[in-house]
């Protein structure tokens, strides 16, 4: 019995040691979660104050940035402002201009057409417009000493290498038998006593140098500078000069024409009147 309650009382005395043993270990271990809660509690707070700091700093860039932002739009505002000044400004100047510039487009139009139109004109016609717009004397005196030399080579050429067709009532005159042409002589030489125009007709046109053949010549008294008027139903349509002659025919250099007739206007065959 007696050893019985020994035994007990060392089961017991076991049990307790166990028990605080266990205890102390508990406790060991207790502290030792708290204090890796402690540090791991610390470990969060740094964490959170770096967090907090990094946010503030934040907040301080996104706060320089709305600052920046806004000046910036400000500039935005400004340069837009001068920008549109500018347009405007640059509208006004630019509207002189082009209307100048229209101006002067719808101006050149015509003088393009007029040069066209010049270009196109026989060199002599050229010349002659030009001695009109000089007002240099020495200037004009050598264009119509190039214009008479022009005048001249044009008739010469044109009586001598040109040929005529034996055709027509003009040519008939020209080509007549003696007989016939004794009576042109006393015709023509009575009405030149008489001072009166003379009636002739176009053997031949040569349009691109405005020069007219007609059949009166040195026999008929033609001289140079005579006027030389070119009719078409009865009316005046040309006048000219008589550049040149030959024993029965003239060469003419048409410088005037009627409003509204050209020289193509004029065809062989026409009648002419020579006058005094």
């Amino acid at each position: 019995m007696y050893n019985r309650s020994i035994f007990l009382g060392a089961i017991i005395v076991s049990a307790s040691i166990f028990c605080i043993i266990l205890g102390v270990t508990f406790l060991f271990h207790l502290k030792n979660i708290e204090k890796e809660f402690e540090e791991e509690k610390a470990a969060l707070t740094r964490s959170n104050h770096e967090a907090n700091k990094q946010i503030g700093s934040a907040r301080e860039a996104i706060i320089q940035n709305e600052k920046t932002l806004a000046v910036l739009e400000g500039k935005k505002n400004i340069l837009e402002s001068k920008v549109k000044f500018l347009k405007e400004d640059n509208e006004k100047l630019q509207k002189p201009y082009l209307e100048e510039i229209q101006r002067l487009k719808e101006e050149s139009t015509p003088l393009a057409e007029r040069i066209a139109e010049l270009e196109n004109q026989p060199l002599l016609n050229r010349i002659k417009k030009a001695i009109k717009a000089e007002d240099s004397k020495d200037m004009r005196e050598i264009l119509e000493k190039a214009a008479y030399n022009l005048e001249y080579a044009g008739s010469m050429q044109i009586l001598e290498e040109t040929p005529i067709d034996a055709t027509g009532s003009g040519a008939e005159i020209l080509f007549a038998d003696d007989t016939k042409k004794n009576e042109t002589e006393i015709i023509t030489s009575s009405i030149s006593e008489l001072n009166m125009p003379k009636m002739a007709r176009v053997l031949l046109l040569d349009k691109k140098h405005n020069i007219a053949v007609i059949n009166l010549g040195r026999r008929d008294n033609i001289k140079e500078g005579q006027v030389c008027v070119f009719l078409k139903d009865e009316e005046d349509i040309a006048s000219s000069k008589i550049i040149s002659m030959r024993y029965n025919m003239a060469a003419c250099f048409i410088d005037e024409l009627a409003y509204g007739s050209t020289v193509k206007d004029i065809e062989k065959g026409d009648r002419a009147l020579v006058l005094e």
